[in-house]
Order: structure tokens, then C-alpha cells, then sequence
């Protein structure tokens, strides 16, 4: 999924005046989470704060800024019969118009594509003062001639680095100076996406594939030994690899992640299925094929003496129980959701502590 950052970039970097909304509180029910973002321009809107009148009101909100020259604006609208719908709950958006190369945005897709994590700090009432701070992952603060009171800065750090240690992707905190004032500080984590994705493949089904996966938050190493079966744009999200030895890209990639061999050749299917059962540590390793591929590619590996406990690993025929269609569009559907509840478990497994969203 192409995120607000890169999103934003995009855009800014062909001229477009931007306004950026942000869901910054909840309170009840609410079609979409905090830290949800859109981004609206004069003639489009991208991504989704959670459709309906809200989202209607937001963008007739953001063009008005637009048009007025006005650089930010926070309003609250309740989600009940006045907006019509159904949710009963509260939210809280910011609205900030973007005209120009932000020098923290660079930075922070860079924190986000490759080192990680990293922390983005945006004031939202501190006297006027916009200027977003980025920390690293050590909590180092990387931005550059920062107007703020050194006894906020040392405040800021120690919670930039309580939401490192905890994981949060995102929250509002208050800080007060010496003199008593209170500022609140959005925290925005950056870090890359959890779900790696080893895509090997790029024939029809694989294709079908990217268009649904690069919706979701995952990266996609999308690997392929014939170079022209590449379309020519895809998102930020996705890194295209043309290679003649597509199994050095198994070694190399980090635990946890997931697998999908679905190319055009079954002995090329067959390495990569020996490559990825070596691995002890990924998250899921999907094959395309039939039960009777399935048997056969067993039957192979016992031979070459691959044990049933790594057979068990291999998921093969692919995709939720359901969806019987071979349509390529039909098994990328069942094989996305697959992959979607899989990671949810996993997430759920390693963050067994984790806790709704609390304003300060």
C-alpha cells in the first residue's frame, strides 16, 4: 500500500497544493482509526478517512482551504443523525495545507522504505510552530535547526522513545514547560511494513496478485526471470527483481517473511520450494498448483529428504476454502485473504498486550 508519505511526496513533487487530513481522535464508534489519513487536492482525493457525509464534509472542508490560502484548521463532528450515519461516535480531524517540498518528507519515507523505525513529531498548537521533528530509531532527534525550548525537546524524547518501546503507531501527548503552558505533540511511528512478501512470478495470477496486495500494508519483492512481463508502473510499495538465480533472493530475505511461488516453470518451482523449506523461520510458504502437484512435488522432495514435518509447511492447492474459480483474479482474492488472516494472527501473537487507542 502506497503510504500518506510517499503519497504525499508524489504529489508535491509535481506541483499539486495538498491538504492533509488527519483522523487525530476518537471517541466511540468511528468508521476508520486514529492516525488515518487522506489527501485532498482541488480535483482528487486519495486514500479514505472512512467515506460517507464525514468524509464528504472533510473534503469540502480541504478544497475551501485550499481556495482561501488557509494553512490549518481542526474541527470535531459527531457521527450521528447530523451527519447521517450510524456510527454514534466522535472524531477529531487536523487539516493542514502542504504547498511546497516539505524537508522532513524525504527523510521520513526513507526511515520508512529502508532503515526503520523512526518517529515523526508534528506540534499541533505550540505558538504557531509547524515544524515536524524526526527522530531514528535510538530516539536521535534528525531534524535540524528546531525552534523549541530545550525543556520541551528533553520531554519529547522520552516519549518519542515510550512509543518506540511500545509499538504504538500513533498518539497524541501533552507536555507542559517550566511556566505551566501545555503543548500537544502528534506521534506518528514510521517503520516498514511487517508483511514481506517474496513474490516469484509475474505471469497471470502473479499480476493479479500485485494489483490486490499492493492495496494492503505489505511490501512485495516481486521476483521474475523475464524481464518484459514487468508492467511499467507499480506502487512505491512494490520492488521489481529481474534475476536468473531467483533463489539467492529466498537466502537473503528476513524472518518472518512470506512466500508465493507461482511461476511459469515447475522444475523453477520445485528450487524455489527446496530454497524456501530450508528456512525455518518464515511466515507462510504458499504454492500455486493442484493436490496432484502438491504429490508430486512431495514425492520429489522425500526423495531428496525433506522430512513431513517441512512438507507440512508447504500450503498447496493456495487460498481460503470457498473460492473455487481459476479466474487469476479469483485466486489472488482467496490467496490475498489467506495472507490477511494469517498476518492478522501473527500480529495478534506478538503484540498480546496491545491496547485501544487513549487520547492524553
Amino acid at each position: 500500500m502506497t503510504s500518506w508519505l510517499s503519497r504525499l511526496k508524489a504529489l508535491l513533487a509535481r506541483g499539486e497544493d495538498v491538504v492533509l487530513v488527519t483522523l487525530m481522535l476518537v471517541k466511540g464508534s468511528a468508521p476508520r482509526e486514529p492516525g488515518t489519513r487522506m489527501l485532498v487536492t482541488a480535483e482528487h482525493s486519495y486514500l479514505t478517512i472512512g467515506g460517507g457525509h464525514l468524509e464528504y464534509k472533510a473534503l469540502e472542508i480541504a478544497r475551501q482551504m485550499l481556495q482561501q490560502d488557509r494553512n490549518r484548521h481542526e474541527q470535531q463532528f459527531s457521527l450521528g443523525a447530523s451527519l447521517g450515519q450510524c456510527c454514534g461516535g466522535a472524531v477529531q480531524l487536523l487539516f493542514e495545507r502542504l504547498d511546497s517540498e516539505q524537508a522532513w518528507l524525504t527523510d521520513a519515507i526513507n526511515l520508512e522504505n529502508t532503515a526503520g523505525p523512526g518517529v515523526l513529531v508534528l506540534p499541533l498548537d505550540a505558538g504557531g510552530n509547524n515544524q515536524r521533528l524526526l527522530y531514528d530509531g535510538s530516539g536521535r532527534l534528525l531534524t535540524s535547526r528546531v525552534k523549541m525550548q530545550q525543556e520541551v525537546l528533553g520531554q519529547l524524547s522520552v516519549l518519542v522513545l515510550q512509543t518506540l518501546e511500545s509499538r504504538e503507531d500513533y498518539d497524541i501527548q501533552m507536555i507542559a514547560d517550566e511556566h505551566g503552558r501545555q503543548y500537544r505533540f502528534l506521534l506518528d511511528q514510521i517503520k516498514p511494513p511487517s508483511m514481506q512478501v517474496y513474490l516469484f512470478g509475474a505471469g497471470h495470477v502473479g499480476q493479479a496478485m500485485v494489483q490486490i496486495l499492493r492495496l494492503q500494508p505489505c511490501r512485495i519483492h516481486w521476483v521474475e526471470t523475464r524481464d518484459h512481463l514487468f508492467p511499467t508502473d507499480t506502487s512505491d510499495n512494490v520492488l521489481k527483481l529481474t534475476t536468473d538465480t531467483p533463489e539467492a533472493e529466498i537466502t537473503a530475505a528476513s524472518a518472518g517473511s512470506y512466500f508465493l511461488v507461482m511461476t511459469h516453470d515447475h522444475e523453477l518451482d520445485l528450487r524455489l520450494t527446496m530454497e524456501v523449506l530450508k528456512r525455518d523461520d518464515f511466515a507462510f510458504f504458499g504454492l500455486i498448483g493442484s493436490k496432484t502437484k502438491r504429490k508430486r512435488f512431495e514425492h520429489r522432495l522425500r526423495q531428496r529428504g525433506y522430512p513431513a514435518t517441512q512438507l507440512s509447511r508447504m500450503i498447496c492447492p493456495i487460498g481460503i476454502d470457498g473460492i473455487d474459480s481459476k479466474l487469476p483474479a479469483a485466486i489472488a482474492l482467496a490467496v490475498s485473504a489467506q495472507l490477511m488472516q494469517i498476518e492478522q494472527a501473527r500480529q495478534q501473537e506478538l503484540q498480546p498486550d496491545i491496547r485501544i487507542y487513549r487520547s492524553a
